[in-house]
């Protein structure tokens, strides 16, 4: 709608500028001079729509906050935990499991959470956000030594966080699209033989209720790691 008010608007002062430059005569029956009037006025008709249509945009627009947290557990979940326990678990104040009903998320009866980072970024509803955080690292991949003098094989790598997202209000609810990747090492850069390079990335669209986390990713593959989404206004 916009973009035919839009076009509209111009197609109208295009024919205005052309009945503009007819030759016209001072007086009150002049057809050319009428249809100046009428398209002036058909032009100020369809700069006004655009602006409505603007304001409306405008007003339609929702700024949410949307916060990505990745955890760690130092012992896996069980595999008949719920989606909702382990949300629970995850973002338990306490750091400790709530009751002695829940201890079967874990090996143990103790909850050992460990927050490995969270990511937080403004957004308008319909509008695409894009953060990034990184780092080149130097990694030691090996070593020679001739002479008594050691020579290091050094390379260097990108490791951190890229996200890209899409928020939009769906019945009362938001429905949110995003690419989440994170890469971090496993270990000291200047270690021998070099850390790993642990990656996650996630791509999925989510139905979220405003304030509540909910679970987008997981593994238990070498380190149990779970991700949690949580958008606010």
């Amino acid at each position: 709608m916009r973009n035919i008010l839009i076009l509209l608007a111009f197609n109208l002062c295009a024919y205005v500028i052309a009945v503009a430059d007819e030759p016209t005569e001072p007086n009150d029956a002049n057809p050319a001079a009428a249809n100046v009037a009428d398209a002036n006025v058909a032009v100020d008709v369809a700069v006004a729509n655009l602006t409505v249509v603007n304001e409306a945009e405008a007003e339609a627009l929702v700024s949410y906050v949307v916060q990505l947290t990745e955890y760690r557990l130092t012992s896996p979940a069980e595999p008949t935990a719920t989606v909702e326990e382990l949300v629970a678990l995850l973002t338990s104040p306490s750091g400790s499991l709530t009751s002695p009903s829940d201890s079967r998320l874990t090996s143990e009866n103790e909850n050992r959470v460990v927050q490995v980072e969270s990511v937080r970024f403004s957004i308008l509803s319909g509008h695409e956000s894009m953060v990034q955080f990184g780092r080149q690292v130097s990694l030691m991949t090996g070593s020679i030594s001739t002479r008594g003098v050691t020579t290091r094989d050094v390379r260097s790598v990108e490791v951190g966080t890229l996200v890209r997202a899409i928020a939009e209000p769906q019945d009362g609810k938001v429905l949110l699209t995003l690419d989440y990747t994170a890469s971090r090492l496993e270990g000291e850069s200047s270690a021998e033989p070099p850390p790993e390079i642990s990656k996650t990335q996630i791509s999925t669209a989510q139905i979220v209720e405003l304030g509540k986390p909910v679970l987008i990713g997981g593994t238990t593959a070498d380190k149990t790691s779970y991700t949690l989404a949580t958008v606010t206004q």
